[in-house]
């Protein structure tokens, strides 16, 4: 059984009362929310064995390396460290990345990556991004004071903007956090934070039309970045082209947890990637596994997956086709959905 349970004392204890899986949406959206304050630009950054490897997401510039080129045109310039695009979105089509695989302005791509080279990762495909200094938080909840919490903690400055001013009370006096009592879609409000080059708007109150509005006022008003907390994951798509830069969703983080339990045999971790019907899971390889021992040219990977990264001991790598697969490894393979099934008796034992 999988339950949602948010208090952290009763996560401890839920498998005595007969949970075998205690989720807090709340925590994984405020780690989700941070990182993509941090990189504010990337549409998606998912992080995989023991945060050593990451998917990183954007949209494709004009002015990127990438554009014009095709994947193997890439990897001559990608100096001292090694990519796989795992995936192109272009339109609606979601295409696994291959040598021969073109990029152009436009294109939302999906890559993995070590994590300390995903400021090479945005350089090369020209993602849009800039250092960020201060995070405005749009709306006082729990998820807010989370997020806030992990960003003070590297070292942004955070302002909470909450109406009511019972919760900003509540907030001004358990939170680091600078709150502001304040109607979080008012443009004058907003205009007046002078928001500019080094700010991102977040918004993570409990109301997708909120989040909505006061990260398209900011973005009225100067915000060069927003992100926006939705709870209908179908809504997300569609505002990338309106001045919403990213977007997150607590029931997309719960079902990741679910499919994470679901497929608990091995598999370590389980994220899927917005825009797209793909997966990106982690898998431990065990004694017995058909993969062991195999270069990965010989392994029989279907068409729409890529093996995206390998954490091996200490290390990690991004594979090549004469990669052999040892036992312990840590494999991250991107797929679409319909071919989970044929993955999973690739590497499981």
């Amino acid at each position: 059984t999988v339950g949602r349970v948010e208090d952290p004392d009763l996560r401890e204890v839920s498998p005595g009362l007969g949970v075998d899986v205690a989720v807090d949406a709340r925590e994984s959206t405020a780690v989700q929310a941070a990182r993509l304050a941090e990189y504010a630009g990337v549409t998606e950054l998912a992080m995989f064995a023991d945060e050593q490897l990451s998917l990183v997401a954007g949209v494709v510039t004009e002015g990127g390396i990438a554009a014009g080129k095709t994947v193997q045109d890439l990897r001559p310039l990608a100096e001292g460290w090694s990519f796989i695009v795992a995936a192109v979105v272009r339109g609606e089509e979601t295409t696994i990345g291959r040598g021969d695989t073109e990029i152009e302005p436009g294109d939302h791509v999906v890559v993995m990556a070590e994590t300390d080279r995903v400021r090479d990762v945005i350089g090369m495909f020209g993602i849009d991004t800039e250092p960020i200094e201060r995070v405005v938080i749009l709306g006082g909840t729990r998820i807010a004071e989370m997020t806030a919490e992990i960003l003070l903690g590297t070292g942004h400055e955070v302002l909470i903007v909450e109406e009511e001013q019972e919760r900003a009370a509540l907030m001004a006096r358990r939170c680091r956090a600078s709150i502001l009592q304040a109607d979080p879609t008012d443009p004058d409000f907003l205009a007046s934070l002078r928001l500019g080059s080094g700010d991102v708007v977040v918004g993570l109150s409990g109301h997708d039309e909120l989040n909505l509005m006061g990260c398209l006022m900011a973005s009225a008003v100067g915000a060069p970045k927003t992100i926006a907390r939705f709870g209908h994951r179908n809504v997300a798509g569609l505002l990338r082209n309106v001045g919403i830069d990213a977007t997150l969703s607590s029931r997309v983080a719960v079902a990741n947890m679910i499919l994470q339990f679901v497929r608990r045999d091995r598999i370590l971790s389980v994220a899927t990637v917005k825009d797209t019907d793909a997966e990106a899971i982690e898998i431990e390889l065990v004694t017995g596994s058909p993969a062991v021992g195999l270069e990965l040219i010989n392994l029989g990977m279907p068409r729409d997956a890529v093996l995206g990264g390998i954490a091996r001991g200490r290390g990690v790598l991004v594979p090549k086709g004469d990669t052999v697969l040892e036992v312990g490894d840590h494999v991250v393979v991107f797929a679409k959905s319909e071919c989970i099934d044929a993955v999973e008796k690739l590497l499981l034992a």
